[in-house]
């Protein structure tokens, strides 16, 4: 292996090289199940031996043994990653599992490798950062199912974000929002809005303003920020979210209702 004093450059010279997932978090590799492929079964159509070679295939793959012993059998059915195939792996039966077809994924007289994701590294440089980073807006995951593809752990949903290889889909602070799934970041509120954690939308109005009309739609709040969010009253405490109704008045100030946004001293 030859690499570059500064850089991300790999270059196989010889030999084989083969990644076992799971990757760090925020990483990825175009990987492959390690099994062995097995010629077809060709027992008589309903026969037992047939119906035990087809039902046992999964079984087989994960060993590479043709006649599998007790113990090599136990070994190939705790390499299923699913709870309930692996519970239903009957060691007692015949497989009547077929010879290995020529053309196989990977070096399957390995068994440490058996059952695994992998990725063999090609004969050529290898430019990128390696394994490959997790693209912005997507969320991450140490199961190796979930770092078998460039999607990684799927988008990120509406309300959070996610940079390039970072952690976890990280939620909208308050202030901030992500209209859509798949945001590399949430952006900023528009003057005077604010919003929520997790925020899909900017609906609320910041500190300092009221909301003139709760019933106002979300959206349209949103579309004209400065026709629903007033300054608030001289001496009345607006925080972010404060409707008409709920600014708060001072002692010695009173309002003639809840629907007013005039105060007066007290006297």
């Amino acid at each position: 292996c030859s690499t570059e004093e500064e850089g991300s450059s790999i270059f196989l010279l010889g030999g084989e090289v083969t990644y076992t997932l799971p990757a760090p978090l925020g990483r990825w590799l175009p990987t492959a199940r390690c099994e062995v492929y097995r010629k077809g079964c060709s027992y008589d159509k309903d026969s037992d031996q047939q119906k035990a070679c087809l039902e046992h295939r999964g079984d087989c793959a994960l060993t590479d043994e043709t006649d599998p012993s007790p113990d090599e059998k136990e070994a190939a059915c705790g390499r299923h990653t699913d709870n309930d195939t692996r519970a239903a792996c009957n060691v007692t039966e015949s497989w009547y599992c077929q010879a290995p077809t020529n053309v196989q994924p990977c070096n399957w007289h390995d068994n440490s490798l058996l059952g695994n994701n992998l990725y063999q590294l090609p004969l050529e440089p290898e430019e990128r950062d390696f394994p490959y980073r997790c693209a912005a807006g997507l969320d991450v995951s140490l199961v190796p199912e979930n770092q078998s593809s460039s999607l990684c752990a799927g988008p990120c949903p509406a309300g959070t974000s996610s940079s390039i290889g970072s952690g976890s889909c990280t939620d909208c602070e308050p202030g901030f929002y992500a209209k859509q799934e798949r945001q590399a970041a949430c952006s900023r509120c528009r003057h005077p809005l604010s919003s929520g954690n997790r925020s899909t939308i900017c609906s609320i109005c910041m500190d300092g303003f009221y909301l003139s009309n709760s019933s106002a739609d979300p959206y349209d709040i949103f579309d004209k920020p400065t026709e629903h969010c007033q300054p608030c009253p001289r001496n009345a405490t607006c925080r972010a979210g404060t409707t008409l109704e709920s600014i708060l008045v001072p002692p010695g100030y009173w309002r003639a209702s809840s629907s007013s946004a005039v105060l007066y001293e007290c006297r």
